[in-house]
């Protein structure tokens, strides 16, 4: 009897398991079904175009940066960007409707968009997903430690005459006024026409000269000068030679040398390493790609290509320029 009733109450309450579990399953098979049938909801379907649900405007938004689902969190922000998608599909469809999804510019974008588009998954995607190690980032640090560093910059104005006796009592005249004073003083005697009118300014430049940038080329002569300068606004204790003439140097400007600490460019580097690692992977793809591809080059035939150096008037066909 007791064995009976065992069996019996172990059976009910198997069942009650059971059907507590099936009828969870069943809530949750409804809250899914109810999940997808909101996200399908449409947004905006345009006849013959383009539709908009509820769903994909969420991945949208949720794909984008934190600061950016931020600002899609205030209705008015949705708003703005549901009237800009629904815009973007009637243009779309009547762009469509005229053929411009035929011309040659439009399919090079697709092109171009299509390229962007793998790259950014198959490339930008995992090399942001992975870190680069501080070790590789302390020797790139190391190795490129010229590209955290500035130079001391330094700042003069000089006149230049032709002789020394001249100099010598422009020097002494110089030494009794201020920057104004000197400036004056260049405008009226230099004859150093390039920076006569600015009041004889050298603008900002190095220690070391160096042709391949945008300093201003100021002569050895006046560099070694203006660096020589112990205060800013004092003027060097004698004429320099230039040449055969002679010139009054003041220092008007400074900007101290500096140096990022591997902390305060640490950001930067990480920057470059991923355009760097960016381009060693593009690369390797495509040395990839023409090896499984079947590609044939003649290069030789760039010379022959006709370049025509006619105008086209407005309206005239311009394919044959392609």
């Amino acid at each position: 009897m007791l064995s009976r009733l065992f069996v019996i109450t172990t059976f009910l309450c198997c069942s009650l398991v059971f059907l507590s579990v099936f009828a969870q399953l069943a809530h949750s098979q409804q809250a899914d079904t109810a999940e997808l049938t909101r996200r399908a909801e449409l947004l905006f379907h345009i006849e013959g175009g383009q539709s908009l649900s509820v769903g994909e405007l969420e991945d949208f938004i949720n794909s984008q940066s934190p600061a950016l689902r931020d600002y899609y969190s205030a209705p008015e922000h949705r708003k703005e960007l549901f009237d800009e998608r629904l815009r973007l599909a009637l243009m779309e469809k009547y762009a469509t409707s005229k053929k411009y999804s035929t011309h040659e510019e439009v399919i090079q974008k697709e092109k171009e968009f299509l390229v962007r588009e793998l790259l950014l998954d198959k490339i930008d995607k995992p090399l942001r997903a992975s870190a680069f190690p501080e070790a590789e980032l302390k020797s790139f640090y190391t190795s490129h430690i010229a590209d955290f560093s500035k130079a001391e910059y330094r700042r003069a104005s000089h006149m230049l005459v032709a002789d020394k006796t001249k100099a010598l009592a422009l020097l002494r005249e110089a030494q009794k006024g201020d920057v104004r004073a000197f400036r004056e003083l260049a405008q009226q005697h230099s004859i150093d026409m390039q920076t006569r009118m600015r009041g004889g300014d050298l603008l900002y430049f190095p220690k070391d000269e160096d042709k391949s940038s945008q300093n201003p080329q100021v002569d050895p002569a006046l560099r070694k000068a203006a660096f020589a300068v112990a205060e800013l606004g004092e003027l060097y204790a004698k004429p320099v030679q230039v040449g055969e003439d002679w010139s009054i140097v003041k220092l008007t400007g400074l900007r101290p040398a500096e140096k990022q600490s591997f902390a305060q460019a640490k950001a930067k580097i990480q920057g470059l390493m991923f355009s760097q690692k960016r381009q060693q992977a593009i690369e390797s793809l495509l040395a990839r790609l023409r090896k499984s591809s079947t590609v044939q080059v003649n290069e030789k035939l760039l010379k022959a290509i006709d370049l025509r150096d006619a105008e086209i008037k407005p309206g005239q066909s311009d394919k044959h320029h392609h």
